[in-house]
């Protein structure tokens, strides 16, 4: 989590690149990690109250990624 929160600014509004989602609200922020970009897509954990919407999502996340794109995603508790 440490990394980040150095990678987005400590989730700085300045690196907001995009904000919404009926079902599951969220935000993206941009950020730099290794010399690399990065979207950090964050959650509220009440976006999913059942493992399973969030297990689907995610395959589908996998499911339709492109050749360039890689997903990291790692569960993260609010005190995290």
């Amino acid at each position: 989590m440490a990394q980040l929160r150095a990678a987005t600014n400590d989730f700085s509004n300045e690196n907001i690149v995009s904000e919404g989602g009926d079902r599951a609200p969220n935000m993206v922020f941009k950020g730099r990690l290794d010399n690399r970009w990065i979207a950090v897509k964050r959650f509220p954990k009440t976006a999913w109250p059942d493992p399973r919407q969030f297990a689907v999502s995610l395959h589908l996340l996998f499911f339709f990624s492109f050749g360039n794109s890689h997903a990291l995603v790692i569960p993260i508790s609010k005190s995290g």
